[in-house]
Parts: C-alpha cells; sequence; structure tokens
C-alpha cells in the first residue's frame, strides 16, 4: 500500500484483491483475512470522523482516555513544581503473561519391509467430531509436521529399503473445538505412496482425544498515584519511604482452566525524569491471594480455575517522593506454532488506585479489594470497588464529605520500655445514599499518626483500620479518609477512632563518622566520645549501644546506653592494636522502633610503655685466638615496639675492655688486639635504651666470648667405607651400627652428620656417630641405598672447621609384606545360559612383587564354592569354567570372588570380584492369563470404545524376546475390532448398534519377540439392551422460606422430574430431614411439613431429594438428585434479660478515667443481635452498644457528688423489636493519689575517714502532694549510718576506713501513711577519703649482699620495695653511709645503682641506711620508715654468684592452694661453688630448698587479702670469704570462684505497690549484691524466679537489680525469689524473697493487707 494511495488511509479494492493473490500464512484462511481488512478500513474511517468505537472495529475509546489523563497529569505536575513536588517520574514495568495451554502430538511410524523403496509418500490427517463425525479441521491449528528419514509428507516423501521413518505434528485445538465442555475428536488420516510402480492407500486408524474448553482471561492493573518517600528540598529531615501498591486481578470467565498461569514482572524502569534526580524503585513483598511469597520477578498463579478471580498484589518502594503519570505492562501469549487465534486473554485494563480496602459485607473473603477512581476524575472521588473475588463486576461506589472531626486529648499507655502516645477521635458522617460509602475530611490533628480502632455507634460495626480508615495527603493536604457499608441513608453516624502516634523518622546524627585519638596510657572510665544525635519525632527517648565492626579485634570500650558517651572500658596497647573501628547505633522507642548509626574511628597514640629488646642477639661466640684485629664477632641490635621518640634505640657496651669494641653505629662487635695467648671466656655486657619521656627505658644482655686455640688438624675416619644389612621390616630408630672419627687437635670435638641433602630413611647421631632409620624401609621400593657420613670438628671462626668423609651403603632385606595382585580390580564376563559343563569363562593370572617364595603364587580357589563354578591351574594361570548348566530365568548373573594365595611366611592372600552375566537365549512362551474370556457390552456402545485389555507375560529377560506383540487372529464378524499391538488394548472400529447377533467372538495371538513362540486368547461378546437415560429434575435447587408458625399437613412445594425412557418415577429424601419434619410423597412429589418449625432451635433445612425410573426389569435403575434450601423465619417472641438482674453496684476512684468500670450482659430467648445504651445522658460515662461495657471517660469529683444512678437499657433487633433495662449504681471514692518525692534524686556525701562516730553528715528531705506524714528508712545493708525515721537526718555510727572501702552507696526510702501507702527511694553516695595514718614499710629490715669491686659503675646492685596502705607514691632515699657517694637509690623505683668504682683494699664494706617516704596529705603529715643495707666488696679475684634471669622471676599461683616447686632460683660462680640459698623476708606461706633454690607453696593464700607477694631471694657461695647475690620472685596471686554473692538487705523483704504502679512501670525494688572475687568470678548478674501468681508480672535488669512491674495487676499479693549469680566458673549464687502487696483504693475492691 504506497503512500500515495487513491484511497488514502483506506485499502481500495484495487489494493484488496492484489493482497489476496499474495500465499495467505500458515494457518490463516481467507475468512481471517477479509476480517481483518474490513476491520481495518472501519477503525480508520471512524477514527477520521470522530467515532472511537463501533461494530466491527478496534475500539480505541479507553486507550483515547487514558491518553488524556496523561496528558492532564503531565500539566498538573508541571503546574505544581514550585510546591515541593520535586520529581515528575514517568516509569514503565514490564510484565508478561504465561499459561500453558492442551496441545496434542499425532506421531506417524513407517517401517518400510518392502523390496523396493517407498516413493511419493503423502499423508493427510483427518479430525472428526466422535459423536456427529462431520469434519472437524477448522477447528484446530495443525503445524508443520516434524519428519524424519523421508525428507517429507507432502507427496515427495522417499523411505528407503529396510528404513524406518517418523512424522510428528503438533495439534492445538482453537476455542471453538470445545466451547463449554469436553468434547471428543477422533484423530486418523490416509497414507499415500507409490512401490514398484503401483500406488498404494492406506487408512490410519483413528486416535480418540479429549479437547476440554479454553480460559478467556480479563487482566485489570491497579497502580497508586502518590509515591511517598524523601523530599531532598527539605534538607534537614529525611523523610520515610512508605511502600506502594501494584496490584492484579485476573478473571478466568472462560469454561476451562487456565493452567500453569506465571506472571513475570520487569524490574521498574525510569523513562523520564524532568529533575534529572537520582531514583530507584524496589519490588519489597509480593502476595498471592492471602498468601505471601517470595518477591521476586516471578509470581505464580497455578491453575485458575473456570469463573474464578485471583489476585496478586506486589509492595514496592520509590526512593523519591512523586507522582505516576503513565503504567504499561506487555504481555506474550505465543502458541508453538505462533497462531493469534490461540490468546487466550480478552482485555487488559489499567485503573489508578486510591487505596487498598477490604469488602466484608455481605462476608469478608480475606483478600485485598481495590478501591479505585474513573478515567479523568478530577476531584479525586473514587467511585468503584474491584474485588479480589469477582474481577468483572465492580462495586459502585459514592462519595460523602465528613461532618465533624472531635479531638480528644492524649493520654500514655506504657507497654515495655517503649511507649505509645493514644489519641481518641470522634468522626461524624451523614451519608445520602445506601451502599458502599466512600467518606473524607480534611484532618488538622497530628498527622504522624495510624488508627488502631474504629467503631461505628449505630450498631458497634468495627471498621478494619488495616484497609478501610487512613489519613493520607491528597492535593498536598492531608485528609481523613474512610469506606463503609450504609445500610439506612439520611441519618448521621459516628465512628468512635483510636490512632497511635507512629514513628515516622529516625534518631539522626550530628555527623556520620566520628575520628578520635585517645593516649594508650587512658584511664578507664575516660571520656573518648560525646555523640550529639536528634529526633524530629515528638518525644522519643534515644537509647544507644556499640557494634564492632571488626569481630577479631573487640573494641576496649563502652558506651552509657542513656547519654551516648563512649568511655574507655579496658586496657589499650598501641603496640597489639594501633586502631579501632566500630559504630555508635542510636534507636527511638517508638513503635515499630527506628535506629541509625555512625562510623567511629579511635587512634590510639603511643607513650614509652616498652623497654628495648635485642634483636636475635648470640648470647655465646667463639673465635680462633689467630682472628685479625677488627674481626667482627656478631652483629647485636635492639628495637623497641614503640613509636617516635619512644622507638629510638641506642645500644652501648658497658664494660669496655682492651680486646672487644661495640660500634654503636653498625651494631658490630670486633676485635681490637690480637687474640694470641689470650685463650679464655670474655663476659660482655651490653644496654640499650630508648629516648622515651618521662624516664627512658633500658634493657641489658651479657655475651660470653670464647677465645679458643687454632685448628691444624682434621678428623680422620677409622675406615673409609661402612656396609650394614637391615629388614624392611625394621622399626624407626632402629641402629645399624656406629662410625666414628678422631681429630689430633688438643680439645677438639667431632661431630657427624649426613651429607646428602635428598630425604634419606637414615640418620646418623650427631655425638655418637650412631646410624639408625628414621623412617620405614620398603625393599620393593628401593633395594639398596648409598649414601656419605660427614665428621665435623668444633674450630672456631676465622678459621673454621675442617671435616672428613666416609661412605655408607645399606642392604635392605625382603619381608612378605606384598599381597599377590590382579592384572584388573573386577572382571566383567558373560556365558549363554546353554552353554554345556565345563565352557570356560575366565582366564587370568596374579602376580606378588615380593621376592623368592614371597614372591610365588601357591593356589587359587573361589568363593561362594557352591556356585556352579570352579577354577584351576593351567602352568601359572587361573581358569574358571562352568560345573553345571545355567538358567538366565532363574539367576541372572553372579558374583565371584577369585582369591590367590602367596608363599611367603606368613602367606599373604587376595582376591577380585568375578561378574559372571548368564545371556538369556529365547527358551519361554508367552503366558496369558486368562485365555478364555465372556462379558457384556451395550449394544449403544460407540466406535472406539476400549473392549478390555490383554496382558501376557514372558519368562525370558532379554526383551529381544520378552517384548510382545498382539494381533486380532480372527473375528465374527469380520472387521469389527481392532488391537494396539503393543499394549493388548481391543477396541471397537464401528458402533454395535450395526451388528444384528447377540454374540461376536474374537481370537488373539500375542506372540514373543522373534516370534518363535506364541498363544491363543478367545473372547466372547454379549451385546445387551439397556437403560439409557437418567432421569432429571425440574430444578437442579429449590428454595423457600417458611415462618416458624406454618402449620402442620402444609404442602410447602411441588418437584417434578421427566425422564426420556421411562414413565414410572418414585420420589424420596436422602439426606437432611432433621427431626422428620417433612414428607415427600413418592408419586406426586408434593413436600409436606409433617412437624412444627422453630427458628432458635433450627433455622434452616438443606433437603437432598433424590428420583428414580424403574429400570429395565428393576435391573439397571437410574436416579439423579436436587437440593431443596428451606430458610425458616423467625418470629421476635422474647425480650431481653439481664444476665445478672437489673441492678449493679461499682465502686470507682475520684479524679480518675477508666475502662470497663462495669460490664452489662443480656440475652435474648430469640437469639436476637442486643444493642445497649443509657437512658439518662451523662457525660461522664460512655456505653459500649455491642458489648455493654461501661466506661468512665471523664473524672468524678466526690465532693460533687459521693454516688451516680445510670439506666441502661438492652433492646434487640427483632421485628418488633423488644426492650428491658437495668439501673447501675457508682460510689465515689477517695484516694491516695501522691506519691513522696525526694528534693534530690542522689545525695553526694564526701567524708574522711577520720570522721567522728555520732556525727550527723546529711539531712535527706522529701514532700507529698497528699500532705501524709513521711517516714524514712535505708534499705541498705550497711550498718555504718543510721536514719532518723521522722526527720531524715543520717548519722554516722561506725567509723570508716578508706583503706576498706572508698565508695558506699544507700537507698533511702520516704513512705507515706496514706491507703494504700505510697513510698520513693533515693540514692545517698557517700565518698570515703583518706587519711594518712599509715606509715610506709620496706618489705625487709635489713638487706646484705656483696659485690666485685670489678663491678661496672652504672650496675644496679639491688632493688628495694616498699609499700603504703595509704598511698602509692613513695620516694626512696639514702640517709647515711655512703661513703664517697659510691651508690644512688633512684627515688622512684627504688633501684640501688654503683655511681663509683670500688676497691676492696680502701673501702672492704658499706653499711647504708635507707629510707622510703609517703606524700602525707597535701605535702603535710608526712610518715617514712628506714631500713639498713650491708654490702661486701669482695676481691676481684672471686666474684659473687649470678642468678640467671635477671635475677628476676615471675610466677602465678591460685589462692587457695598449695604446690611444689612453683619456681627454682638459680645462680653460679663459674667456679663449681656450693651456692646456698635462703628467702631474706620470710614469709610462712613459702618454703626454700637450700641446695636447690626450688621455693614451695607450703600454705594457701587468699587473693582477697593480698594479691602479690615480693621475695627476695639470697645466694651465697661457700668462699672464702662467703659472697651472695640478691634475687627477687614476684608472686602474684590468682583469684578463683571462692565467694559467693552477698545481697544488701534482709532474705525476706516485702515492698507495696499500687495498681499505678503497674501502668507506669514505676521500680519497686532494687536488689544490691556484692562479691569479694574479682573480673568474671566477682561480677554480678540478676534474675527472677518463681513469680506467684503471674509469672510475666515483674522484670528484674540483670545488671542494675531493679525490680519493675508491668501489665495489669492480676493478684493483690506477689511472692517471686531474686538470685545474684556471679560469672565465675562454676558460678556461685545467693538468693532472697521478695514479697509484693497491691493496693487498690476504697470501693476498688482490693485493699492492702498491712
Amino acid at each position: 500500500m504506497a503512500d500515495n494511495s487513491d484511497g488514502g488511509k483506506l485499502i481500495t479494492q484495487a489494493e484488496y484483491d492484489e493482497i489476496h493473490r499474495f500465499p495467505l500464512p500458515v494457518n490463516v484462511t481467507r475468512t481471517m483475512a477479509d476480517t481483518l481488512l474490513v476491520r481495518f478500513n472501519n477503525t480508520y474511517y471512524n477514527w477520521d470522523h470522530g467515532t472511537l468505537q463501533g461494530d466491527n472495529t478496534v475500539d480505541y475509546t479507553e486507550f483515547d482516555t487514558m491518553a488524556k489523563q496523561i496528558e492532564s497529569d503531565l500539566a498538573t505536575a508541571k503546574q505544581d513544581d514550585d510546591e515541593g513536588v520535586c520529581a515528575m517520574v514517568r516509569i514503565r514495568i514490564e510484565q508478561r503473561l504465561a499459561i500453558t495451554r492442551d496441545a496434542f502430538e499425532a506421531t506417524l511410524e513407517l517401517d518400510n519391509g518392502e523390496s523396493d523403496r517407498l516413493e511419493r509418500i503423502r499423508v493427510v490427517v483427518i479430525i472428526r467430531d466422535t459423536t456427529t463425525h462431520e469434519s472437524a479441521e477448522y477447528k484446530f491449528a495443525l503445524g508443520d509436521p516434524e519428519v524424519s528419514g523421508m525428507g517429507n509428507v507432502d507427496g515427495n516423501g522417499v523411505l528407503e529399503t529396510g528404513s524406518a521413518g517418523t512424522a510428528t505434528w503438533l495439534i492445538i485445538p482453537y476455542s471453538e473445538a470445545a466451547p463449554t465442555h469436553d468434547v471428543q475428536y477422533d484423530i486418523g488420516g490416509e497414507l499415500y505412496y507409490s512401490v514398484g510402480g503401483q500406488n498404494i492407500t492406506v487408512p490410519l486408524f483413528p486416535e480418540t482425544i479429549t479437547v476440554t474448553p479454553d480460559p478467556r482471561l480479563y487482566l485489570n492493573y491497579f497502580l497508586e498515584r502518590n509515591v511517598r518517600s524523601d523530599d531532598p528540598m527539605t534538607e534537614d529531615v529525611v523523610e520515610p519511604t512508605i511502600p506502594y501498591s501494584l496490584g492484579l486481578l485476573i478473571t478466568n470467565d472462560g469454561y476451562g482452566a487456565a493452567r500453569n498461569t506465571k506472571i513475570t514482572s520487569g524490574q521498574p524502569e525510569i523513562i523520564e525524569n524532568e529533575k534529572g534526580l537520582l531514583i530507584s524503585f524496589k519490588i519489597i513483598g509480593a502476595h498471592v491471594d492471602d498468601q505471601p511469597v517470595s518477591p521476586s520477578l516471578t509470581v505464580t498463579f497455578g491453575d485458575i480455575q473456570p469463573h474464578t478471580t485471583r489476585v496478586s498484589r506486589w509492595m514496592m518502594t520509590s526512593t523519591l517522593k512523586g507522582t505516576f503519570s503513565n503504567y504499561s505492562a506487555t504481555f506474550e501469549n505465543i502458541n508453538p506454532l505462533g497462531d493469534p487465534q490461540l490468546s487466550v486473554m480478552e482485555s487488559v485494563l489499567f485503573h489508578e488506585l486510591l487505596h487498598v480496602v477490604r469488602v466484608d459485607v455481605p462476608e469478608d473473603d480475606g483478600l485485598v479489594d481495590f478501591l479505585v477512581f474513573s478515567e479523568n476524575k478530577v476531584d479525586l472521588l473514587p467511585d468503584r470497588i474491584f474485588q479480589s473475588s469477582d474481577g468483572r463486576h465492580p462495586l459502585n461506589v459514592t462519595a460523602s464529605n465528613i461532618t465533624s472531626i472531635s479531638y480528644v486529648s492524649s493520654f500514655n499507655i506504657q507497654a515495655s520500655r517503649h511507649h505509645t502516645e493514644t489519641t481518641c477521635h470522634f468522626v461524624r458522617v451523614s451519608p445520602d445514599e445506601t451502599g458502599w460509602v466512600y467518606f473524607r475530611g480534611a484532618y488538622t490533628g497530628d498527622e504522624d499518626v495510624t488508627p488502631v480502632s474504629a467503631v461505628r455507634s449505630d450498631t458497634g460495626r468495627s471498621l478494619n483500620v488495616e484497609y478501610n480508615l487512613w489519613i493520607d495527603q491528597l492535593e498536598d493536604e492531608p485528609f481523613l479518609q474512610l469506606i463503609d457499608y450504609i445500610d439506612v441513608a439520611g441519618v448521621s453516624y459516628t465512628y468512635d477512632v483510636t490512632v497511635t502516634r507512629t514513628n515516622k523518622y529516625s534518631p539522626r546524627f550530628e555527623q556520620t563518622e566520628f575520628r578520635v585519638n585517645v593516649s594508650e596510657d587512658a584511664t578507664v572510665g575516660m571520656v573518648v566520645l560525646r555523640p550529639n544525635v536528634t529526633d524530629h519525632d515528638h518525644g522519643q527517648v534515644i537509647t544507644y549501644s556499640m557494634e564492632d565492626t571488626n569481630a577479631e579485634v573487640p573494641s576496649p570500650f563502652e558506651i552509657n546506653a542513656t547519654s551516648g558517651v563512649v568511655r574507655v572500658a579496658g586496657v589499650l596497647d598501641r603496640e597489639a592494636v594501633g586502631s579501632y573501628t566500630f559504630s555508635v547505633v542510636a534507636s527511638d522507642d517508638g513503635t515499630p522502633v527506628r535506629t541509625s548509626a555512625a562510623a567511629v574511628l579511635v587512634s590510639v597514640s603511643d607513650v614509652n610503655d616498652n623497654a628495648p629488646v635485642f634483636d636475635s642477639a648470640p648470647s655465646e661466640v667463639d673465635v680462633d685466638e689467630t682472628a685479625t684485629v677488627g674481626y667482627e664477632l656478631a652483629t647485636i641490635t635492639a628495637s623497641d615496639a614503640d613509636v617516635g621518640d619512644n622507638g629510638v634505640v641506642d645500644v652501648d657496651l658497658v664494660n669496655l675492655t682492651s680486646l672487644f669494641a661495640y660500634n654503636t653505629t653498625t651494631g658490630r662487635l670486633t676485635t681490637t688486639a690480637s687474640l694470641e695467648g689470650q685463650a679464655g671466656q670474655y663476659v660482655l655486657l651490653l644496654r640499650a635504651s630508648d629516648s622515651g619521656l618521662p624516664t627512658p627505658l633500658s634493657t641489658a644482655m651479657t655475651l660470653v666470648v670464647n677465645v679458643v686455640g687454632s685448628n691444624i688438624f682434621a678428623p680422620e675416619f677409622d675406615q673409609p667405607r661402612y656396609a650394614y644389612d637391615i629388614l624392611e621390616s625394621a622399626t624407626v630408630g632402629t641402629n645399624l651400627g656406629r662410625v666414628e672419627a678422631v681429630d689430633r687437635d688438643n680439645g677438639s670435638v667431632v661431630h657427624y652428620t649426613v651429607a646428602e641433602v635428598t630425604s634419606l630413611p637414615f640418620a646418623v647421631d650427631a655425638t655418637t656417630g650412631t646410624v639408625s632409620t628414621r623412617a620405614t624401609l620398603d625393599r620393593e621400593t628401593t633395594a639398596n641405598y648409598t649414601f656419605h657420613v660427614l665428621a665435623i670438628d668444633n674450630g672456631a671462626p676465622p678459621t673454621g672447621s675442617k671435616t672428613a668423609t666416609a661412605e655408607v651403603t645399606v642392604t635392605v632385606g625382603d619381608v612378605n609384606d606384598n599381597a599377590p595382585s590382579f592384572p584388573s580390580e573386577e572382571f566383567l564376563v558373560s556365558v549363554e545360559e546353554n552353554s554345556p559343563v565345563g565352557t570356560e569363562v575366565l582366564r587370568t593370572q596374579a602376580v606378588d612383587v615380593d621376592a623368592g617364595d614371597n614372591g610365588d603364587i601357591a593356589s587359587y580357589s573361589l568363593q561362594p564354592p557352591t556356585a556352579p563354578f570352579a577354577v584351576s591351574v593351567d602352568g601359572d594361570v587361573a581358569v574358571i569354567r562352568t560345573t553345571q548348566g545355567l538358567d538366565a530365568e532363574m539367576t541372572e548373573s553372579y558374583d565371584l570372588h577369585l582369591v590367590a594365595v602367596d608363599s611367603g611366611s606368613p602367606p599373604m592372600t587376595t582376591s577380585v570380584l568375578v561378574n559372571v552375566d548368564v545371556t538369556d537365549v529365547n527358551d519361554n512362551s508367552p503366558q496369558l492369563g486368562d485365555t478364555d474370556l465372556e462379558i457384556s457390552l451395550p449394544r449403544a456402545t460407540s466406535a472406539n470404545s476400549l473392549i478390555t485389555t490383554f496382558t501376557a507375560s514372558d519368562a525370558d529377560v532379554s526383551d529381544a524376546y520378552s517384548r510382545l506383540s498382539y494381533s486380532v487372529l480372527s473375528a465374527s464378524p469380520p472387521d469389527i475390532v481392532v488391537i494396539n499391538h503393543d499394549t493388548g488394548a481391543l477396541r471397537l472400529v464401528s458402533s454395535l448398534s450395526s451388528v444384528t447377533s447377540e454374540l461376536v467372538n474374537v481370537t488373539v495371538r500375542v506372540s514373543d519377540g522373534d516370534g518363535s513362540h506364541d498363544q491363543l486368547a478367545h473372547l466372547t461378546m454379549h451385546v445387551v439392551d439397556e437403560n439409557r437415560y437418567v432421569p432429571v429434575f425440574g430444578e437442579d435447587a429449590y428454595s423457600l422460606s417458611l415462618e416458624e408458625s406454618t402449620a402442620v399437613g402444609t404442602t410447602v412445594l411441588q418437584v417434578s422430574a421427566e425422564d426420556a425412557d421411562s414413565s414410572e418415577l418414585s420420589f424420596s429424601i436422602v439426606s437432611g430431614n432433621t427431626g422428620n419434619v417433612f414428607s415427600l410423597k413418592p408419586l406426586s412429589g408434593e413436600l409436606v411439613l409433617l412437624g412444627s418449625l422453630d427458628h432458635e432451635t433450627t433455622p434452616s433445612y438443606v433437603l437432598v431429594i433424590e428420583v428414580s425410573d424403574g429400570g429395565i426389569d428393576g435391573d439397571n435403575v437410574l436416579s439423579a438428585s436436587a437440593t431443596v434450601n428451606i430458610t425458616v423465619l423467625d418470629v421476635n417472641e422474647f425480650s431481653p434479660q439481664f444476665d445478672d438482674g437489673v441492678v449493679f453496684q461499682v465502686a470507682v476512684e475520684e479524679e480518675t478515667t477508666r475502662d470497663n468500670i462495669v460490664t452489662v450482659s443480656a440475652t435474648d430467648g430469640d437469639h436476637d443481635v442486643i444493642t445497649y445504651s443509657i437512658a439518662s445522658a451523662d457525660e461522664h460515662f460512655a456505653i459500649s452498644a455491642s458489648t455493654g461495657q461501661i466506661d468512665l471517660v471523664q473524672s468524678l469529683d466526690r465532693e460533687t457528688a459521693q454516688e451516680v444512678r445510670l439506666e441502661v437499657w438492652a433492646t434487640d433487633n427483632g421485628t418488633p423489636a423488644r426492650s428491658s433495662s437495668a439501673e447501675v449504681f457508682i460510689t465515689i471514692t477517695n484516694i491516695n493519689d501522691n506519691v513522696p518525692e525526694f528534693d534530690q534524686e542522689t545525695y553526694p556525701l564526701v567524708l574522711a575517714e577520720s570522721a567522728t562516730v555520732g556525727t550527723t553528715v546529711l539531712t535527706v528531705s522529701a514532700s507529698d502532694g497528699d500532705d501524709d506524714e513521711i517516714t524514712y528508712s535505708i534499705a541498705s545493708a550497711d550498718d555504718h549510718f543510721a536514719i532518723n525515721a521522722s526527720t531524715g537526718q543520717i548519722d554516722l555510727v561506725k567509723s570508716l576506713d578508706h583503706e576498706s572501702v572508698e565508695e558506699m552507696r544507700l537507698v533511702v526510702w520516704a513512705t507515706d501513711n496514706g491507703t494504700p501507702a505510697k513510698s520513693s527511694s533515693a540514692q545517698v553516695v557517700v565518698t570515703v577519703t583518706n587519711v594518712n595514718d599509715n606509715a610506709p614499710e620496706f618489705e625487709q629490715e635489713l638487706y646484705s649482699l656483696s659485690l666485685a669491686e670489678s663491678t661496672p659503675v652504672g650496675t644496679t646492685v639491688l632493688q628495694v620495695n616498699a609499700s603504703d596502705v595509704d598511698s602509692a607514691v613513695l620516694t626512696f632515699s639514702i640517709v647515711s653511709g655512703n661513703t664517697a657517694n659510691a651508690f644512688s637509690l633512684k627515688p622512684l623505683t627504688g633501684e640501688l645503682v654503683l655511681l663509683g668504682s670500688l676497691d676492696h683494699e680502701t673501702t672492704p664494706s658499706y653499711e647504708l641506711v635507707i629510707e622510703v617516704s609517703d606524700g602525707g596529705i597535701d605535702g603535710d603529715n608526712v610518715l617514712s620508715a628506714s631500713a639498713t643495707v650491708n654490702i661486701t666488696v669482695v676481691d676481684t679475684t672471686t666474684s659473687p654468684p649470678q642468678f640467671d634471669n635477671d635475677g628476676v622471676y615471675r610466677v602465678n599461683v591460685t589462692e587457695e592452694s598449695t604446690r611444689t616447686n612453683i619456681v627454682t632460683v638459680s645462680a653460679s660462680t663459674g667456679n663449681d661453688d656450693v651456692i646456698t640459698y635462703s628467702i631474706t623476708t620470710p614469709n610462712e606461706h613459702f618454703a626454700i630448698n637450700a641446695n636447690t633454690g626450688q621455693i614451695d607453696l607450703v600454705k594457701a593464700l587468699d587473693r582477697e587479702s593480698v594479691q602479690e607477694v615480693r621475695l627476695t631471694v639470697q645466694a651465697t657461695d661457700n668462699g672464702p670469704p662467703a659472697m651472695s647475690a640478691m634475687a627477687e620472685v614476684l608472686v602474684s596471686v590468682v583469684d578463683i570462684n571462692d565467694h559467693s554473692p552477698v545481697l544488701a538487705g534482709n532474705k525476706y523483704t516485702s515492698v507495696q505497690v499500687t495498681t499505678s504502679d503497674f501502668v507506669s512501670g514505676r521500680p519497686v525494688y532494687r536488689a544490691q549484691a556484692t562479691d569479694a572475687d574479682s573480673g568474671d568470678n566477682g561480677t554480678v548478674r540478676y534474675s527472677l524466679s518463681r513469680i506467684r501468681v503471674d509469672p510475666d508480672a515483674f522484670v528484674i535488669d540483670e545488671e542494675s537489680g531493679v525490680v519493675t512491674p508491668r501489665g495489669t495487676p492480676v493478684s493483690r499479693f506477689y511472692v517471686m525469689v531474686i538470685h545474684a549469680k556471679d560469672g565465675g566458673q562454676p558460678p556461685r549464687s545467693t538468693y532472697m524473697y521478695l514479697f509484693v502487696k497491691v493496693c487498690r483504693y476504697p470501693g476498688g475492691g482490693w485493699f492492702c493487707l498491712l
């Protein structure tokens, strides 16, 4: 059709004729093409003339409407651009609908057994209606066949001789093939071909198929107009993202099921965005019907049955707010043939969704429904509801404004730790129409609320507030909206609406990341971070927590849950962990809880807390006396884990000598003079010091230099070669022999090693030269080894060591350690079942890798020996033969084990599996179960009906022999039946109605696979007439209503039925006739009432009735059934009666409101619905119309009225209505409604430990709003203080000791004398300050030591220690005896350092008097103590003992235990002197072995008394003169869990609370426990158990011990057990009983049991 066509847009007649000249596509008929062209012209013509719909046109009405709507929305969005709409978004969500349709395959299999090939093969497929036999090919889509082996079947096909071919057609029925019910069709055809020049025609017997009706699908999509998310125009607030709905209804209005229906949705895609902002959409949830499914892009509906509707709903979110202006979906429904006639979708419509609702009248089906606008609805008023139960017939909706909204003041409900603010509104409406009505009104209340309940005043009907009542913005203004079903128009309705405040905003940190620096010496409790967090929600309480982001490095910090302050909670060590990362999480207490987080990076700064460490320095080196000057002995360096100046290390040589020097720059230790004649041992002292502040740290080390003589001779072996024999079974470590070498140098020591670096199973002892095995041996792997052994002397550098070499050969002897082996792990062989005895089955041979007899095969055998086989030996080969005949039908295979045994000692065996498969031969005939059959068939039996199926079996196991084939040998009359060759199914070729005889005889033959065996069967069929037609009632179901006063004997219904082949019908009642109230006359069909009706007893009956014909001579009786639904109408006979009489009395408290002060209840003998009301209007009270619950909604004043009388009416909904009344008397009682309040929550009190007993230290004060008298008491178990019960004056009654306890916490209670009594508590925190009342003490009064006069200057010769229970800062000094200032005592550390050279001849001894002083209090009242240090200077010809380990020993011991050898100290002089050890600081817990230095713990320690013990150990040699040295042993006492927690107060403690305490969650008690242990052993946690009566009535904070009630009290007395348990392993615990009395006010029903 050219652009310049004469017809313009329309198709001309010439163009029409030209189109028809072209061949049509497959499966497109000329009628279809004509219809398409006519519809094309009609549509364009109507469109040009302004008509969008009409007969035989494409309907564009909805398309035009949607286009106008899009245009309007675009204009509106642009106009509102400055009013906060930050982005106008158009999205596309592509969805694909997939269903599975019925399809059939027809396959032709053709085998060419002719001598010539088949040519010109053609197949015609014929489809006929099974019932009418009419041609029906036009009702099916028939694709081109898939042809194999013969080219094609269109008349040109060729099939070669001896070949087989197939042709397969895919056949899909059109809808008209089965419009409303299942229809059967016969698919057959004709085969045409030529062979040898002769044309052949073969009929193809038909197969019957059943076609089911098609589904017809109508799709309705629903998309919400407005999307709620963040508005970037509000920079200080992040608005919450609110999910919105995408709904879909699929209605199947056809007569067939839509099977395997599936929707695949494309990811939402932004295709237009005016502002260019980044926006993303997400599918967060999905439902099919009422079941949630995975929120994926594919939703499967399964089968959609006829005349049903299925619903799906996707929940989606957007990252920005906006308005949808367009929505589209694309669908595919393509069958394998590509035929558009097979589409089952009738329409796809899109609707703008206002809200998802729930239709609950007449009943709620539990599925969501969709409230929508019509197209172009500018007033945004919805007008239809699409129900999930029926997508084709939406409900009409009218709209009405809300008349008024009354806002009632708020009140709080305490629930766990979260509080919910609840507000009550009264919404009044006045609808003008009945049915479903949409109401809306401007909302001026708090928008951040969620509806909780809504009750209509007239009937007490509750709205489903999750769906049918909501608060949302329309045109940027908030509206309260609801939808309800209205029975009566023109009257006013009031809804009591309760809403709960919605937690809309998350807490917000002032910054999302914090970077903090903390020194590694920061003390526990130091503040690291104070985050600032805000929450835009009203009244939110923020709590804080921490989350480690690196689980492998937990942070040593803690956070205050209330303030968010982060503090140091553990020891920091920059060298272990230089930085920490964690998140601070802020959570509000709204519902739901919302959180946000900020990242924290803490960098740990360095302090000088690490002394230098020498880097892998040797402790001893050897050097040859021939070494030249400058020869390097070692390189010695040191490092420091600290950084900066703290990590800068200098190393120097302390004791300078003339032979050696140390280079501080390079770290090289070298010789400075010739070593000739200087052989001997030299001890050098090196010190490494850092540059840290305030005090540098240092470390010392000693290096022993051994100067040895020169190495002249090499070692010499006693023989050049060694040879050994060993068995391969030798264990690891077996000795083979010894190699030996000598060295002629004086003092030379020879060591041995294996020269080869390869992995050998041998080793040589370095000292003795013994050769031994170091790994297992295997002769079969390696039978001989040759290697070399080196002898190395101990020559020192620079000459070095010298070596000698000897050869070693090892011969490995064989043992029988290998079993024989076969060439295959398994043998699979076969033998025919008719093979003669002695047939050879297998020939094989086993081998053994061992040597000699160990490798010879001794014998073969078979297992099991009972099998029909035997093994014999042919030379070295094993041969298996049959010993008897085989039968494959009895045993198809045998599993044999062929066993081989070698000649070793002991012998070894092996076996191999031989699987013998017995192959089958055709030696069995087919067997039919029954060869003579006799059956009866109705004469009306149709063609292709299944008569029977012959089933035979063949005992042969091979498919080639046991595969059976069935054929009809003879039939009378002929060609009446046909049989399936494979299955044996026998069918009629034509109907029996044409058979005149009453007998039909058939002979069937069954043959096996090769046709050598067969069996015959005979079938006799009796052709009989039948009762064909079933009676039919005039209606399937009857319905009628009867008043319960209907007279007995009345004929209430006449039923009738017809039967095409019988006139004698009989009626009866089958079921549902409860009490035999009805009778159905068998001949006339009259239903008569036999008994009285009673609506209250039986409101309805469902009778199942039956009609039967007479059959044929009483046989083959046919029947049909129907239902009769009878409704018994009620007559209002009874008035409501109040259950508890007509007078109710109740007491309420003044100045309170309360739900359910009393509930009146009435019953009605007619079971009518009862409505309650108050006749005497009183604004203080409200009654529930449906439940009778009376609430006190405004507080009462007892001074105005002491009693109120209400008249309550109960009215039923009968016709006419009946009612009755009752009186409610309310007594108003007075209350104690104020709790005493302290003027401070916490009282800080600072007392010196010297405070005088009897002093008044504090007065606490509390006041009571009721002016009640207040009594004071102390709840804590501390006996240092007493309180005056009347005045609150607190006195000190017991002396304080800062060293025992530095802080005490007292819980003070104030209790009024009201009824019931109320009480509150405050805390007094007492800080006990120190007074310097203890002098320091040295660990020992006398120190003795000996020093060699050659002791280097700068050496620390003694460490003195002292302690003071008052002060941790002690200062040491030398008072006297320090001749020539030879010594210095470091004031802070107590280290005694040598400052000058010692000279035994000048000053043989020193007696130093040393002193230690504390700091007093601010420099005053300084106390001190002294000790004596006796120092003996020893001549250089002798030296004092030297302790190892630098004279400092550290050890841990567990408290309450004794132990031998906690540590052994060791000292030596180098001269083999006898050393004697002693403890110079006597301690009854320790003892030392004077000879060995072993220290034993002989008496258990108590960590709670002492945490560390310092012992000074003296080592004294045997002189003369006797010399000594001192060492320090530091013993740390490790805690065990040997103390249980101790709870403060009495074991049985009683408190009293009020009902308001339960509602407010006010703490009622605080448990306080202490534990003398430390760490986890001393950490106490609390728990509750055995709470009577309600186990959920109280909770306890496991850390603070605060007990809090929750909920509403159900008892006046509670008993519970408080447990305090420490964290030890195993834990220890204690407990106490807490008695809680619940008090209510006079008239409230309960009183305190005081």
